[in-house]
């Protein structure tokens, strides 16, 4: 089965692009430099990412925004008609938030999705986020020897 292709999509692909950005500018400026802007298609969706944004900038503790965000994607599954995706997005908002604010590796997560990720995150991954991060964070990823690959006039390391 091809994940990539039965779950995978554009709406997808931004929210992989956005938590990417999102790393990009805690590492290189700080909390200060978010939120990003959200570029998400449909409701619920882009108002759970902005409610999930407004927990990790004002700094809350994990034991505060983790029942907030849970029992915000609980309410909304139970009382509207949210398909498949649109549930699988919402999920991912939260476990993207979660696990980039509070582990100690904030990539390993966003890393472990890898298999969901669709043109979009892979092209803006190879174009504007490997190439920000250092050697030995892409070697510990694997994607060091991509970007020996990669020719310098299709990065974009500043567009985040």
């Amino acid at each position: 089965m091809n994940v990539r292709t039965q779950y995978g999509g554009e709406n997808l692909d931004r929210i992989f692009r956005y938590f990417m950005r999102t790393i990009l500018r805690m590492e290189k400026s700080s909390l200060l430099a978010l939120p990003v802007k959200n570029d998400l298609e449909g409701e619920p969706l882009r108002s759970y990412l902005d409610l999930a944004m407004r927990l990790f900038t004002d700094a809350q503790p994990e034991a505060v925004c983790r029942p907030i965000l849970e029992s915000q994607y609980n309410f909304i599954l139970a009382n509207s008609k949210l398909d498949a995706d649109m549930a699988l997005q919402m999920w991912l908002v939260m476990e993207l938030s979660l696990h980039i604010h509070y582990d100690q590796d904030p990539c390993e997560f966003l890393f472990g999705t890898g298999n969901l990720w669709g043109n979009l995150a892979e092209e803006f991954a190879t174009r504007t986020f490997y190439p920000n991060m250092g050697e030995e964070w892409q070697k510990k990823y694997g994607v060091d020897q991509v970007m020996k690959h990669v020719p310098e006039r299709f990065l974009r390391p500043e567009d985040y």
